[in-house]
């Protein structure tokens, strides 16, 4: 199983951020890693990208689209797209993790390669969105080395939408539900943000670590850094410098 982080040059610091915690957790010598990058990120950034997750993972490719492509979910599809038809070529199941995920244990890596036996694993939630579908498969997911065949078609017929909403109808059937992954969105520019504890003053998107679905040990999406801190107190890592 591949390990895909794709970014773009305005979250590419996210990236980094995400690499340094997982090393923080522990290095992963087992696993092999794919940096998905927009073909428009200056190649400076890429380099920082791959310093650091080559202190992380066994052996680290980068992976581009042909031209950049700028806008959601037009950007993120795209790379999705170049990744899914990589994995195919190497004929590898991959797990796609946003910049802003949180692994929150230090064996999270190995216990998702664990419990995945084929088809997608991720976290399936109700979506109450009118005029999407009832239910979703996280984009932060595990997914077969054919989601290539599976989902580009949909991709290329539905470009206005992601490709975790545009294929659900097709990705659902194959799905398994985990609870080692946990997605929680938010709002729209309303991103959740973690507290030890929430007072009645808090705003409608703080969250605690009671919040995490039990037995999680990948959480979706968190951009401010908080629920890092707090993961890192639980388990007794000091804060990066």
């Amino acid at each position: 199983m591949q390990v895909v982080i794709p970014f773009h040059s305005a979250d590419a610091q996210d990236a980094l951020d995400l690499i340094s915690w997982m090393g923080q957790l522990g290095t992963e010598p087992t696993h092999n890693a794919i940096l998905a990058v927009d073909a428009g990120l200056e190649w400076g950034y890429a380099v920082d990208v791959l310093t650091a997750a080559n202190r992380v993972f066994r052996y680290v490719s980068i992976i581009s689209n042909e031209i950049p492509v700028s806008g959601w979910p037009q950007g993120a599809n795209s790379l999705f797209w170049k990744t899914a038809e990589y994995c195919k070529t190497i004929d590898q199941p991959f797990l796609c993790l946003e910049p802003d995920c949180v692994p929150l244990t230090k064996d999270w890596l190995t216990r998702i390669h664990d419990a995945y036996k084929g088809g997608y694993l991720g976290h399936i939630y109700e979506c109450n969105q009118p005029g999407l579908p009832h239910q979703l498969l996280s984009g932060v997911a595990v997914y077969a080395a054919s989601a290539f065949d599976l989902i580009t078609p949909r991709i290329g017929t539905q470009p206005h939408l992601a490709w975790d909403v545009s294929a659900a109808e097709v990705i659902l059937p194959q799905a398994s539900d985990s609870h080692l992954f946990h997605h929680f969105w938010g709002e729209k520019d309303l991103a959740p943000t973690f507290r030890e504890a929430r007072t009645p003053h808090c705003p409608v998107n703080v969250r605690t670590l009671d919040h995490i679905r039990k037995g999680a040990v990948l959480f979706h999406r968190n951009k401010d850094g908080t629920l890092r801190r707090l993961i890192g107190h639980k388990l007794g890592i000091a804060p990066a410098t």
